[in-house]
């Protein structure tokens, strides 16, 4: 996974109101489909049906982080804890690519 820093998906997504969020859900999504296989709908559900969508979504965090972070943590974390969430769940990601996050 691309290495971010947490604390930048968070301070990003709160200055935007959301909107970095969004682009980062979207990334992140399409990442996992390229490179894990992870079986993520395409990005225009979210606006149709957006828990559906971020439950496959985290289900695709879960397959990543080889069951590091399960699918139903995933899901409370960005479904429920929003942006702080997401910083979380980027640090996690960070930790499987094992490579520093940039700042």
């Amino acid at each position: 996974m691309t290495q971010n820093s947490g604390m930048t998906v968070l301070l990003l997504s709160v200055v935007t109101c959301g909107l970095y969020m969004l682009y980062w859900f979207y990334k992140t999504g399409e990442e996992m489909n390229a490179k894990f296989q992870a079986g993520i709908p395409s990005f225009i559900l979210f606006f149709v049906f957006s828990p559906y969508w971020i439950w496959k979504w985290a289900q695709g965090v879960e397959k990543v982080t080889k069951g590091g972070t399960s699918a139903a943590m995933a899901f409370i974390f960005v479904f429920f804890l929003g942006a702080i969430g997401a910083m979380l769940i980027q640090n996690k990601f960070n930790e499987v690519g094992g490579a520093p996050a940039a700042a």
